[in-house]
């Protein structure tokens, strides 16, 4: 049975979609911290706004819940592009110091 809905209404099933492994279930948990940090932040600061020229505008706590999930992902993603940068470093050493004993080895 062909649908005639564009693409992008087309829902996958789950036989198509990734599997989940440990990164996506970090990256949850970041995420997860900063939603609860946000809520913290909100219900520890209580009514917040902006003021400025063009009046006042209050922010409830859905925007300060949102923020702090955003933030758990940065987190998340700049922890992980350290780790990864770290790691490649740590490798290219590791093959200089090869070679050099290689070099050694053969003298």
């Amino acid at each position: 049975m062909r649908s005639h809905l564009p693409s992008f209404f087309v829902v996958r099933s789950s036989q198509e979609q990734k599997p989940v492994t440990q990164n996506s279930k970090t990256g949850a948990a970041f995420i997860a911290g900063g939603t609860i940090a946000g809520a913290g932040v909100s219900a520890t600061v209580g009514g917040m706004g902006l003021a400025g020229g063009f009046g006042a505008v209050g922010i409830g706590a859905t925007p300060v819940v949102a923020a702090g999930a955003v933030a758990g992902a940065a987190a998340y993603r700049a922890i992980n592009a350290i780790a990864k940068a770290s790691m490649q470093a740590i490798n290219q050493a590791y093959k200089e110091f090869q070679e050099q004993l290689n070099a050694c080895k053969c003298q």
